[in-house]
């Protein structure tokens, strides 16, 4: 039994698309039908059928699905120990990333990796904080720098930096709410992201401290999309102060002005893997980053929120 196909009956599992699995395997998708194909006659079961909405899993597939990933990860482990015992610094690293206005300082940390780790590769996967920290307890992610605090025995985390965040209106709405608080703003249509990124956490701790409830009215994946979303006037958001700086700049959004919070950045990967050779130096490398100074940003005193 390969490794291989049970690598692809996994993607297959969880994408429910030949297509999308073969892009997340690194396959072509009649490879990734020969995969699934090669191993069901292996097996003597058949483990997905096709549906309207794509592949879907037998009643046996599902059954056999914990073993597949459980063999996967014990040959991770196996294949990390290995490479500790080596300590080769070689193979392919998938490091979360968000979207956000702080430098991660990624091309100084890319280029130092370039240049003394040639063997290194990393694979940068981008998306909101609560889901990169939990890619890496589950070890779906090697690595991820997330927003927000960290509190976990299971991780190690290493500070970067604070992002500056904060609320941002659509300009239209300057005069209604330049002068009142929380409790008339709650009241205002808001633009969320998932409810697993570091601002929705933030403004539910916010609500439990000024008794108020955010409601949203609109939910968009990507963070630019809220953003614009704001600026077109359709509601009220939280942002990083510095990446939404260019639409305030263009009139478009103004920044309340009771407001402002410093986030911790932060690089976080599990206790259990902090001696892999791989984990281990693009830690160090990113700690090296993040130790020179950061370039100037423009100046805004923190305020206390209403």
């Amino acid at each position: 039994m390969e490794l291989t196909h049970l690598k692809t009956f996994v993607a297959v599992a969880e994408a429910g698309s030949l297509t999308q699995a073969g892009e997340a395997v690194h396959l072509s998708q009649p490879a990734v039908s020969a995969h699934i194909k090669a191993l069901e006659t292996q097996l003597g079961v058949r483990l997905f059928r096709r549906a309207s909405r794509g592949m879907e899993l037998t009643h046996e597939g599902g059954q056999l699905l914990h073993e597949a990933r459980e063999v996967i990860r014990r040959a991770d482990r196996l294949e990390r120990a290995a490479q500790r015992l080596r300590g080769d610094v070689a193979g392919r690293l998938r490091v979360g990333i968000v979207d956000t206005g702080f430098d991660m300082r990624l091309g100084v940390v890319a280029s130092a990796v370039g240049r003394g780790f040639p063997e290194l590769k990393i694979d940068l996967v981008s998306s909101v904080s609560g889901v990169n920290t939990k890619g890496v307890l589950d070890q779906k992610l090697d690595a991820a720098i997330v927003e927000g605090e960290v509190q976990d025995d299971r991780l190690m985390v290493q500070a970067l930096g604070h992002s500056r965040v904060g609320v941002i209106v659509p300009a239209g709405l300057a005069d209604e709410v330049n002068h009142t608080g929380w409790a008339r703003l709650s009241e205002f249509p808001w633009v969320f992201q998932s409810k697993h990124c570091s601002y929705c956490r933030l403004l539910e701790a916010v609500g439990e401290q000024h008794h108020v409830t955010f409601q949203p009215q609109f939910r968009a994946e990507a963070v630019g999309a809220v953003r614009d979303l704001v600026a077109s006037g359709v509601g009220i958001s939280v942002s990083d102060l510095d990446a939404a700086q260019p639409l305030v700049d263009a009139g478009l959004v103004l920044v309340w002005p009771h407001f402002e919070y410093n986030m911790p950045v932060s690089l976080v990967t599990h206790r259990d893997r902090a001696d892999e050779p791989m984990v281990r130096v693009f830690a160090e490398q990113m700690q090296q980053a993040h130790r020179r100074p950061e370039p100037r940003r423009r100046a805004k005193p923190v305020t206390r929120g209403r």
